[in-house]
C-alpha cells in the first residue's frame, strides 16, 4: 500500500521515522483515485494536520467509496504501527470514530511499550 494516500500510511509518515517520510516524499506520489494527494507540499501540510490532531483520515484517497481513520501506535516515541478503521465513505463518521480510534491507539502504545527493568 502506498504511504501517501491511506490513513494508516499518513499516520506512519506523520509520526514515524524521518527516513520513511523522506523516502516517500522523494518519490513520485502516484494517483490512486481522483482524491489522492500527489503534491508533496500538500501532503506535508496534511501530515502537519495529522500531527496536530493525533490521527489521520483518508477520504477516498486510496479506494473510491471508502474512508478510514488511523491512529499511531508508538514504541520509544516512534510510530511503528497503526490502528485503523475503514468503512464506506457515506457511513464512516470521522468525528465519532477519531476519539475512539485515538484512545485505542494510545492503549496499544501502553500495552506494547518495552518493559524497563
Amino acid at each position: 500500500m502506498p504511504f501517501h494516500c491511506g490513513a494508516s500510511g499518513k499516520a506512519l509518515l506523520a509520526f514515524g521515522a524521518e527516513a520513511l517520510r523522506e523516502g516517500v516524499m522523494a518519490a513520485p506520489l502516484r494517483r490512486r483515485t481522483p482524491w489522492t494527494i500527489t503534491d508533496p507540499a500538500r501532503l506535508e501540510a496534511e501530515l502537519e494536520q495529522v500531527r496536530a490532531q493525533g490521527y489521520a483520515v483518508d477520504r477516498q484517497e486510496l479506494v473510491v467509496g471508502y474512508a478510514a481513520v488511523a491512529a499511531p501506535v508508538f514504541v520509544d516515541g516512534v510510530a511503528v504501527a497503526t490502528l485503523t478503521v475503514v468503512g464506506p465513505v457515506e457511513r464512516l463518521d470521522v468525528r465519532r470514530l477519531a476519539p475512539v480510534v485515538g484512545a485505542a491507539g494510545r492503549a496499544l502504545t501502553r500495552d506494547v511499550a518495552p518493559v524497563k527493568g
